[in-house]
């Protein structure tokens, strides 16, 4: 049973992340500040910096927190609808789109945490982003029978699939494509991104 403590820590921690979230969304990461996240959300400063150490270790925190809301909904989109290959990969792709255009602050705050990122915090993340997509190219491979998709490293296989998807979601965000309909894109996108990697032996 978790105890009372435990609970009211967790309730900090994800007040906590609400503001720092509400706040990059309204004024990027320099409206975060210690001050304002603890008047915001009823912390003191000295739990927070228990909690998240510094500035950094809080926006880690929250960057942490928004891509694996993205991952888990991508994971069971794929998981629950790629069935076989084809399906697979329009799952992947829809799922990557659908959850920008349904979150696009949340999106924007990710990628602008991203560039801002450097060092080892920046080598941490792009760890983490190969190990998320070993899992879900891994997911693919094991739908796919011999011969129905093309055999491309990790690297490649990504940036075929998903790459197409990311420039449009940048484009969107950044306020180029206002007319752009989001549910065109990810059927179009979606059924580009299966014959792109489409392998000699697909009857799809």
């Amino acid at each position: 049973m978790i105890s009372r403590r435990t609970k009211e820590t967790e309730a900090r921690r994800a007040r906590v992340l609400v503001v720092v979230a509400d706040l990059q969304r309204k004024g990027g990461s320099e409206a975060v500040t210690l001050a304002r996240v603890s008047k915001a959300a009823r912390v003191s400063t000295g739990s927070i910096y228990h909690q998240f150490g510094d500035k950094d270790g809080l926006l880690d925190a929250a960057f942490e927190s928004l891509i694996l809301e993205y991952r888990a909904y991508v994971l069971e989109r794929v998981t629950s609808e790629g069935s076989t290959a084809r399906r697979y990969v329009t799952a992947l792709v829809s799922a990557h789109l659908a959850w920008v255009f349904d979150h696009p602050d949340e999106a924007r705050t990710l990628f602008r945490t991203r560039r801002a990122l450097s060092g080892e915090r920046a080598r941490a993340a792009r760890r983490a982003t190969g190990a998320f997509a070993s899992e879900v190219l891994g997911g693919l491979r094991k739908v796919a029978r011999r011969g129905e998709v093309v055999v491309l490293p990790n690297a490649y296989a990504s940036a075929v699939v998903l790459g197409p998807a990311q420039e449009i979601v940048r484009q969107w965000l950044g306020g180029r494509l206002p007319d752009l309909d989001p549910a065109e894109a990810i059927r179009t996108l979606s059924e580009a991104a299966w014959r792109a990697v489409k392998g000699p032996g697909s009857r799809a």
